[in-house]
């Protein structure tokens, strides 16, 4: 049996429902944000505030502080707890199926211990760990998605232990956030704050996270761990 292929038949099957998860829910706050804009352009002032038993003006009043409310939620808040929580999700995803790769692999070799009898609580390096320990697979081929893959997973720890903070300590994971293009830093302009809140408020973050580490996955399984040799 080919379990590389097997391995990547896998992933290609997780990978297709991760992207129509984020298709469906992404496109859903998407329609929902325009509906709201479009209720908004189109409403009968006269007739919603005699409706109401306010003049006009107060319910012209009345009218933007509600948009502006839904507005924020549909367009940033609910986009970003869906974008943080799916990222969180997606770590949760390379974890598991590195580890599986890694015990089943060691299983084929007869080893005697798993990722899971390693120390540490880093699951990544415990598995890359692992790796390097049974197989003589060099993890610098793979730098720049194990790279990508690792930042991710400390923005992941502040979204999961810290509700989407960085300390300004932070400068490495800072800078990588600013380069994703995806996050917005809402309090950084104010120097005295040393704990910075993000929003996640594009899903181009997301995207590179999917494509990166399925390319991971296929390097790994089609040039690095090697079942039939």
């Amino acid at each position: 049996m080919n379990w590389n292929k097997l391995h990547l038949f896998g992933i290609d099957l997780i990978y297709k429902d991760l992207r129509s998860y984020q298709n469906l829910i992404e496109g859903f706050l998407s329609k929902r944000k325009k509906e709201l804009e479009k209720d908004y352009d189109e409403a009968d002032l006269e007739k919603e505030a005699e409706k109401a038993g306010i003049n006009k003006e107060q319910y012209f009043l009345h009218l933007i502080d509600s948009f502006a409310e839904k507005h924020h939620e549909i367009s940033r808040q609910f986009p970003h707890n869906f974008r943080a929580s799916f990222l969180v999700q997606i770590i949760s995803v390379i974890e598991s199926e590195l580890r599986k790769i890694c015990n089943h692999y060691g299983n084929y070799k007869n080893q005697k211990f798993t990722v899971d009898d390693l120390k540490g609580s880093n699951d990544l390096e415990k598995c890359k760990d692992y790796l390097t320990t049974i197989t003589e697979i060099d993890f610098k081929q793979y730098s720049a998605e194990w790279g990508f893959i690792k930042q991710c997973k400390l923005l992941r720890n502040k979204i999961v232990h810290h509700y989407s903070v960085i300390k300004r300590t932070d400068k490495n994971l800072i800078t990588f956030a600013k380069n994703t293009d995806s996050i917005e830093f809402l309090n950084y302009e104010k120097s005295h704050y040393d704990n910075i809140e993000f929003l996640i408020v594009n899903n181009k973050l997301i995207d590179e996270l999917l494509i990166t580490s399925e390319v991971f996955f296929r390097k790994l399984l089609e040039s690095g761990i090697k079942y039939n040799s």
